[in-house]
């Protein structure tokens, strides 16, 4: 098994800080290492190969969209993987990918942007590697649980609810080890986050199975019976509600926000000053779509590269207004 990490130059390179070309394998036997640059905008200066007595350093440009070939010595069957540094120009940091000989000989290492690795060509006889870049301002962060890069985790689900019933209800889902909840009417006076908390829930949860909701009068004495509302499937977010019955959960339809304020994932190439916001800066007014809804999100290109916006969770203590 590969192994990825990002170490600083200054703590991690010691050894080889002094080292002028390229230093002479005493492993068993050679091998090559190719790398490619299939970043967008991250020129490589520097590769290191190997460690202790199988260590080489090349002081080469790559440039993105470039590869280059490199000699690397076989540790032979003790020492089978062995690390590539590869430093990204005007860096203090360097990105590591292991190589393992018993794969053979020749080796591929692909440094790429973005959440998937690139359609590169493998040469023949090549065993190949894929590192993303850990410059890449394309990366999301501030994930929830519920979430990667890609959207939904297909073994989670979300839902926000709010209820249009006229008093108190219960609610719960199934699977579940989480006891039952309390969920009030939208008061008269309009909703406020921090006064009116039991008004309104987000649910992240993990499940390989399909999740039925259920809701049970709490008005009644001895709180009533449950009543099956809703199903919901495993990788998938929906905005819900208590419809004016009672006893049916919907989808919601219209467009409102219904917080002033969220918590966004968000790309580094963003630059967003805060994760906070009413709506992020340089987004159009309804994007990205809010309360779990992944339909849209909100991508805006800068001169750090692609930023991308989409929604992570409520926000404490904001209005609706």
């Amino acid at each position: 098994m590969t192994k990825h990490c990002e170490r600083w130059l200054g703590l991690g390179l010691v050894a080889v800080a002094g080292c002028a070309g390229i230093i002479p394998g005493l492993g068993g036997g050679g091998g090559t290492v190719r790398v490619h640059n299939a970043t967008v905008a991250t020129p490589i200066c520097k590769v290191v190969i190997g460690h202790r007595k199988t260590l080489r350093s090349y002081d080469q440009r790559i440039e993105p969209g470039a590869f280059a070939e490199f000699a690397a010595s076989d540790p032979g069957q003790a020492e089978a993987q062995q690390p590539v540094k590869l430093t990204p120009c005007a860096s203090p940091t360097f990105f590591t990918q292991n190589i393992t000989f018993t794969q053979g000989k020749k080796h591929l290492v692909v440094m790429y942007d973005g959440a998937e690795p690139p359609a590169v060509e493998t040469p023949a006889g090549f065993a190949r590697y894929d590192l993303r870049n850990g410059r890449d301002g394309s990366r999301l962060v501030n994930l929830p649980r519920w979430q990667d890069e890609k959207g939904m985790k297909p073994d989670w689900f979300f839902f926000s609810l709010r209820s249009q019933c006229d008093h108190n209800l219960d609610y719960k889902f199934t699977p579940s080890t989480k006891a039952s909840s309390l969920i009030e009417p939208i008061p008269s006076d309009g909703y406020k986050f921090w006064s009116h908390g039991l008004t309104y829930a987000e649910i992240g949860d993990h499940s390989t199975e399909p999740i039925t909701l259920w809701l049970r009068d709490n008005s009644k004495k001895g709180s009533g019976n449950w009543v099956e509302a809703h199903q919901l499937q495993p990788g998938t977010s929906a905005r819900l509600e208590i419809d004016k019955s009672c006893k049916k959960i919907v989808e919601r339809r219209d467009a409102e926000r219904y917080h002033g304020c969220y918590e966004w994932v968000y790309s580094p190439a963003c630059k967003l000053a805060t994760r906070i916001s009413k709506q992020p800066e340089g987004c159009p007014e309804g994007t990205p779509s809010v309360e779990g809804d992944l339909s849209r999100s909100c991508e805006i290109k800068t001169d750090q590269g692609l930023c991308t916006i989409r929604y992570a969770q409520k926000a404490a203590g904001c209005d609706v207004r």
